[in-house]
Parts: structure tokens; C-alpha cells; sequence
């Protein structure tokens, strides 16, 4: 190879690095911009990002494992020492009125609530080990704490049950049980013949649907009219029969004489003298 190819060479790849476009002021500029909106972007996406951590922690302690005994009042009482308390609200039956043995209590700082959560996990009260964590922002509902603050008041759903049952029932009403109940006898028998089973009941079908109750057949009562009745005897009576018994003469023994007795001679015994 020629000291002149060479140089030609040189040349060539010279040309083929450099390009020989200028970039101009303009789009220099906007680059820049670019690349500043991008940053932007970065940085409020991580600002986002900080607030919803902050956002997923919520001031609501959850308690278990509760004691009975340890109501609002008593719950209101002991955690004041930790902080302000907001809400609470202790779960109870709507049968019973009773403590379902958990709780749920809103703290106005969220510092407060991690420490109530790290303390009070954990520990025991009146033989009972207690449950407590902070519960995510995700998980509490809207309406966690409705009823918050209130009385509860103890419903009672028997004795309303019971009265609803035993009300007086209109006449519709009644004509409406006794066709269902027609209508549950029916598939009864259906079922019955169907598995061979041959049993014959009175049922709803032998009784008066239409609630009109048949009138009560008077008892015929043959009463001899010939024949007077006796009167009952009373206590007067009785006791007047037996004071006129004790009047009437009675037959009175004579004894026999031991001198007689030993002659062997017969007594004539003599009828007994009337009672004056």
C-alpha cells in the first residue's frame, strides 16, 4: 500500500466521524426543557408517593380479646392517658346488649395510635392477653364508628315476635295461613303417594275453610216428670233423725241372780220399761 492510499484513508475516516451537522441554540434549549419537565415529573411523583405512605397509616386502633367489664366508660378512661381519644366504639349484640369482646378507637395523632398499638399489644387484663394494632387507611370503612357515642339500646325482638304472632288476624289474613296451609298439606299427601305410603289424616282439608264455625248440637235430657225429685238430705236433718233414735224405747237385759243360777230354777225375763 502507497503512502498516498494511506492518506487517502486517513481522510475518509476522518469524513465518516465527524458529520458535519451543527446543532443550533434552539434545540439545545429545549432539550434542557425537556429534560426539566421530566424531572418535574419525578420529583411529584415521589412527592405522591410520600403522601400516600402517609396516607395508608390511619389513627384507628383496633382492640381484642377485651374483658367483661371494660366498657366505653372504662375504655375512655384508660387510653386518655396516651392521648386525646376521638372515637370509640365497643361492639356489642343487638340480642343481648352484651360486649362482643372488641373495639375500634380513633386517636388524633397518628404517633399516639403506633404507641397505644406497640403498648397495649400483647398485654394482659384481668386474665385476658389484649390484641392491638393500627388498622391500614385501606381498611376502615365509612361507617366504622356509626353509633359512636350513643346508649345502646337493647331491642326486644322476642317479646315484639311474640306480639306480632298472637295479634288478632283480620279475616283476609286468616283465609291467606289457611290456604297455605292447604297448599303444604297437599304436597304432603302428593309426596306420601308417590312413595307407596298409604296414610289418610284429617288435616286442613276436613276442616272449615271459610272460618264459620258449625253450631253445637244441644243434649237431648229425658227427665221423668211422675217420679218427684227427693230432696237432698242436709247436716239439720241428719242430725234430727238421730236425736229422735236416741228417744225410742229400746229392749233392756236383766241379769239373772246368782242364787238362781245355783238352783237351777228358770228367771222369767221381763220386757225392759219404756224411757221416760
Amino acid at each position: 500500500m502507497s503512502d498516498a492510499e494511506v492518506y487517502t484513508s486517513d481522510e475518509d475516516s476522518d469524513v465518516g466521524e465527524d458529520t458535519g451537522v451543527a446543532i443550533p441554540d434552539d434545540a439545545e434549549l429545549e432539550i434542557a426543557d425537556e429534560l426539566s419537565k421530566s424531572a418535574q415529573r419525578r420529583i411529584k411523583k415521589k412527592k405522591a408517593g410520600e403522601e400516600d405512605d402517609e396516607a395508608l397509616v390511619s389513627t384507628v386502633v383496633y382492640l381484642g380479646h377485651i374483658p367483661f367489664g371494660f366498657f366505653e366508660e372504662q375504655m375512655r378512661k384508660f387510653f386518655t392517658q396516651f392521648g386525646t381519644v376521638g372515637k370509640l366504639r365497643l361492639a356489642r349484640s343487638k340480642k343481648t346488649a352484651n360486649s362482643k369482646g372488641y373495639a375500634f378507637i380513633e386517636f388524633l395523632n397518628r404517633d399516639v395510635a403506633e404507641i397505644v398499638a406497640d403498648t397495649m399489644d400483647g398485654y394482659m387484663m384481668y386474665g385476658r392477653i389484649l390484641k392491638c394494632n393500627v388498622i391500614p387507611a385501606a381498611k376502615v370503612h365509612e361507617e366504622l364508628f356509626k353509633g359512636a357515642g350513643k346508649k345502646f339500646k337493647r331491642i326486644p325482638r322476642r317479646k315484639l315476635a311474640a306480639d306480632r304472632h298472637n295479634k288478632p288476624k283480620s279475616k283476609e289474613q286468616t283465609v291467606k295461613v289457611q290456604k297455605k296451609n292447604l297448599a303444604v298439606e297437599t304436597r304432603k299427601r302428593k309426596s306420601l303417594a308417590k312413595k307407596g305410603i298409604e296414610y289418610s289424616f284429617p288435616g286442613y282439608s276436613g276442616a272449615d275453610t271459610n272460618n264459620n264455625p258449625k253450631p253445637a248440637k244441644k243434649k237431648k235430657t229425658a227427665v221423668a216428670e211422675s217420679t218427684p225429685a227427693t230432696p237432698k238430705s242436709t247436716k239439720k236433718t241428719k242430725k234430727k233423725k238421730a236425736a229422735d233414735g236416741a228417744q225410742t224405747p229400746a229392749a233392756v237385759a236383766v241379769k239373772t241372780p246368782k242364787s238362781a243360777k245355783k238352783s237351777g230354777k228358770k228367771v222369767k225375763k221381763t220386757p225392759g220399761k219404756k224411757l221416760e
